[in-house]
């Protein structure tokens, strides 16, 4: 019951992360609001750690860690471009590709061939990724699939779609190579921040000199983002310790439809009567994949 509660309110903070990531880089320079993504939650972090104690690790979590850091970096400066260039409804439901990114990679790492299910799973995500855009639909079937390929802020997030189903699997390992328990996920997740911070302050710090008086202004915006964004991360931790992974990452997948349903009421957003059946239709398909490959 705990472990279920924990991960809704994964998928609750996570949106919430979205939310002031897509106010924050209207205001402030992209490459200060990446840093923010990794250096605010390395404190949420190394509290709980100071209490559990820090793990041994292996040859395996450091090899691990010498891929994720620069691929995560990476992600969160195309995360802020996304935002920054589209409304946050229409790319938030684009993270549901990660999962058929990862398809051809599941036979050759761990032996995984898709299912039945799991195809079902692929094709309602590119339904819903038609649905999307199916208002441009005018001339040609692919029209909406070529309206999507229009945006700059998709492109960018089809990006951290794709890169994400490598840093997923780095996931996987670095944790084992901590202990596979709590501890060793919360380590793994303070020493990625760490690493990420250091490769993003460089940039960060061009950032703040382009954009020094409006950074002085809006300093606050920054701060929610690493904050909820940690707290989702700690949440997504203690659950899985609580009950089943494949449970976990699925509730944690709703976390599309409250983000449209955020852009839509705060941002005021529209297109929402395509957005939200895209994005439930998506987010069914990713749940069906997890499901094939629990």
């Amino acid at each position: 019951m705990y472990g279920i509660l924990l991960a809704f309110l994964t998928a609750l903070f996570t949106s919430a992360k979205d939310a002031f990531t897509n106010k924050a880089v209207k205001k402030i320079n992209e490459y200060l609001v990446a840093f923010s993504m990794s250096f605010i939650v390395i404190p949420l972090t190394i509290i709980p750690l100071l209490y559990l104690g820090f793990p041994e690790v292996g040859q395996k979590f450091w090899v691990a860690l010498f891929f994720k850091a620069p691929l995560i970096a990476t992600t969160f400066v195309c995360l802020a471009k996304a935002h920054k260039y589209s409304d946050m409804s229409l790319i938030i439901p684009l993270l549901s590709f990660t999962p058929i990114f990862m398809l051809p990679l599941a036979p050759i790492i761990a032996g995984q061939h898709i299912t039945p299910m799991g195809l079902l799973g692929v094709s309602l995500i590119v339904v819903g990724v038609y649905v999307l855009k199916i208002k441009e639909k005018k001339e040609g079937f692919f029209d909406p699939i070529k309206a999507i390929f229009s945006e700059v802020g998709a492109r960018y997030m089809f990006a951290v779609a794709f890169i994400y189903a490598f840093t997923s699997l780095l996931d996987a390992r670095g944790v084992s190579g901590a202990g596979n328990d709590l501890q060793g996920a919360l380590f793994w997740t303070f020493c990625v921040d760490i690493c990420a911070s250091i490769i993003l302050f460089p940039m960060a710090i061009v950032g703040w000199k382009k954009t020094k008086k409006e950074f002085s202004h809006n300093i606050g915006h920054m701060i929610p983002i690493g904050l909820c964004k940690g707290i989702a991360e700690i949440f997504q931790m203690w659950a899985m310790a609580l009950t089943l992974a494949v449970y976990v990452n699925c509730i944690k997948r709703t976390c599309i439809i409250i983000s449209v349903l955020i852009g839509h009421l705060i941002f005021k957003e529209k297109g929402i009567k395509e957005r939200i059946p895209a994005a439930i239709i998506m987010t069914i398909g990713v749940i069906f994949i997890i499901m094939a490959s629990a």
